[in-house]
C-alpha cells in the first residue's frame, strides 16, 4: 500500500512532505475527508482494516437484502424465520441485519 501511494502522490505530482502537510491541515479534519485517511491509515492497522471491511461487509449485505426485498417483493426465509443451519458468526451478523432492519 505504502509503494502504491508513492506512486501516486508521484503521478500527481505532490511530495511526500506535502502529503504530510495536507494530512495534518484542519481541512483534514472533514468527515470526508477523515474517511479518505482512515482508509490509508488501515493499511497499517490490521485492527482499524477489520473494522473497515466488517462494515462495508454489513453495508454489502444490507444493499443486497434492499435489493431482493424491491424485486421480490418479500425476504427469503433464511433472512427472517428461516431453519438454515448458520456458524456463530454468521449467527451474529444476521442478528445485526435483523436490527438494523427493524
Amino acid at each position: 500500500v505504502e509503494k502504491l501511494l508513492e506512486g501516486y502522490l508521484k503521478e500527481v505530482g505532490i511530495t511526500e512532505e506535502k502529503f504530510q502537510e495536507a494530512f495534518s491541515s484542519p481541512l483534514a479534519k472533514t468527515h470526508t475527508s477523515q474517511a479518505i485517511l482512515q482508509t490509508v491509515l488501515a493499511a497499517e492497522d490490521f485492527r482499524l482494516f477489520k473494522k473497515m471491511m466488517v462494515q462495508k461487509n454489513i453495508e454489502m449485505q444490507l444493499q443486497a437484502i434492499r435489493i431482493m426485498k424491491e424485486r421480490n417483493g418479500v425476504l427469503p426465509d433464511c433472512l427472517t424465520e428461516g431453519s438454515d443451519v448458520f456458524s456463530e458468526i454468521e449467527q451474529e451478523e444476521m442478528k445485526i441485519l435483523r436490527e438494523v432492519l427493524r
